[in-house]
C-alpha cells in the first residue's frame, strides 16, 4: 500500500495489535476503519461524533486517492470548531492523517488529560515522530 500524499510504500506499525500504516517519508498515519473503531473503542470515544464533512469551497488542498482501493477521499474536518483537515475514504475504508494532524486533534479534542495520556502512550513513537 503506498502514500495518498507522496506514493511511497507505507510502513506497517503494529501497537496493542493494531496495525497502522506509516508513511516514513511525509510522516502521514493511515487508519483503517477496523483499526480506527478499536482505538476509539479501547479508548472509550466516538469519533463519528466529531466528524463533520469539510466545506470544499474553504480549502484548497487537492483530493487524494485512497490507499486501499483507490477512489477519491472526501475532505472531512474533526470537531466542532476544528480546522484540521482530513482525508477520509469515501467507501468507507479508513482515514488519512497528515503529519501532527492526529497529535493536533489529541490535544484539542480530548475533554480530560487522561485520555490524552492514553492515546499518546497507545500510539508510543509515531506520535513522537509526528510532533
Amino acid at each position: 500500500m503506498n502514500c495518498p500524499v507522496c506514493d511511497v510504500p507505507l510502513i506497517v506499525v503494529e501497537r496493542h495489535k493494531i496495525e497502522l500504516d506509516y508513511c516514513i517519508s511525509c510522516k502521514g498515519i493511515w487508519f483503517d476503519s477496523c483499526e480506527l473503531n478499536l482505538l476509539y473503542e479501547t479508548l472509550g470515544l466516538r469519533m463519528e461524533d466529531e466528524i463533520n464533512q469539510a466545506n470544499n469551497s474553504k480549502h484548497s488542498e487537492d483530493a487524494r486517492n485512497c490507499p486501499l482501493c483507490d477512489s477519491k477521499m472526501m475532505k472531512i474536518t474533526f470537531g466542532k470548531h476544528s480546522s484540521i483537515l482530513l482525508d477520509r475514504c469515501t467507501k468507507g475504508d479508513g482515514i488519512w492523517f497528515d503529519e501532527r494532524e492526529l497529535s493536533k486533534i489529541v490535544n484539542q479534542g480530548t475533554d480530560s488529560t487522561n485520555n490524552s495520556n492514553e492515546i499518546f502512550s497507545f500510539l508510543g513513537e509515531i506520535l513522537i515522530m509526528n510532533k
